[in-house]
C-alpha cells in the first residue's frame, strides 16, 4: 500500500513527503477522493489484494500454443492495410452503393465532393481491423490479393455493413517470423490465459449466487 501511495503521489507531482507531512497528505486525499485517509487506504488495500488474486489465478492457467497460432498472430500484426470505408445500416443500401462505385473514379469523385463521406481507419494491422472494426479475417486476406484502388463488396463490420476501397497494402514478411517466434508464443499464451480468466470469473460469479435487489422507489411525500 505504501509503495502504491508513493507512486500515486509521485505521478501527481506533489511537493510534500506524505509519510512525514500527514496534514498535507490528509488534505490531498480529501481533495482528490472526498474520503478519509483510513477509508482511502482500505479501498486501496482491497484493490491491491484483488489484483494480486487476479495475477495468481492467471498463472494457474497453462494453455497450449501451436506453431500455427503463433505464426498467425505474427502475420495478423504485420499484414498492414489502409482502407477507405463507407458504412451502411442496411445490406441493400451497401449493395446498391457498391454497384455504383465499382469504378474507382466514381469513388474518387465522391471523396472530393465530401472528404468526410468515408471513414479512414488508417494504415493499420489486420489485428486492429479485426478487433476494432470487426472486419472478418477471411475478407482481409482476400483484399490482400487485390490491387490498390480496388473496391471490395459489402461485408459486415462493427456496425452494419461496409464497402471499402483499398488504398495501401504491405504484406507481412513471413521469413521474419523465426526471430520473433518466442515472443509471439508468449503473446498468444497470454491472450489465451485472459480468455480462461474471463470464463473463470463468469463461473465464479454464477456460483456466488449474487442477488441484485432493485432500488426502492422514492417515497412520495404527503402534501399538507
Amino acid at each position: 500500500v505504501e509503495e502504491e501511495i508513493t507512486k500515486m503521489l509521485k505521478d501527481a507531482k506533489v511537493d510534500f513527503d506524505w509519510q512525514k507531512d500527514k496534514a498535507a497528505y490528509e488534505k490531498w486525499v480529501k481533495d482528490k477522493t472526498k474520503e478519509s485517509v483510513v477509508l482511502f487506504e482500505n479501498q486501496l488495500r482491497h484493490l491491491i489484494q484483488l489484483e494480486n488474486l487476479r495475477k495468481q489465478v492467471l498463472e494457474t492457467f497453462k494453455p497450449t500454443v501451436t506453431e500455427e497460432e503463433a505464426k498467425t498472430e505474427f502475420i495478423n500484426e504485420y499484414n498492414t492495410m489502409e482502407l477507405e470505408l463507407k458504412q451502411f445500416d442496411q445490406l441493400k443500401d451497401a449493395q446498391d452503393f457498391y454497384v455504383k462505385m465499382q469504378d474507382p473514379k466514381s469513388w474518387e469523385e465522391q471523396a472530393k465532393k465530401d472528404p468526410k463521406f468515408f471513414a479512414h481507419p488508417g494504415f493499420v494491422s489486420f489485428e486492429f481491423l479485426i478487433n476494432m472494426w470487426k472486419i472478418p479475417k477471411d475478407d482481409l486476406y482476400k483484399m490482400l490479393k487485390m490491387k490498390v484502388n480496388d473496391i471490395y463488396p459489402p461485408i459486415p463490420i462493427y456496425k452494419g455493413y461496409g464497402v471499402m476501397r483499398i488504398l495501401k497494402i504491405r504484406p507481412a514478411v513471413e521469413a521474419d517470423f523465426p526471430k520473433m517466434r518466442d515472443s509471439y508464443f508468449k503473446q498468444v499464451e497470454l491472450l489465451k490465459k485472459y480468455v480462461e480468466l474471463n470464463s473463470w470469473l463468469k463461473k465464479l460469479k454464477s456460483e456466488a449466487g449474487i442477488i441484485v435487489y432493485p432500488k426502492p422507489a422514492n417515497p412520495v411525500k404527503n402534501s399538507k
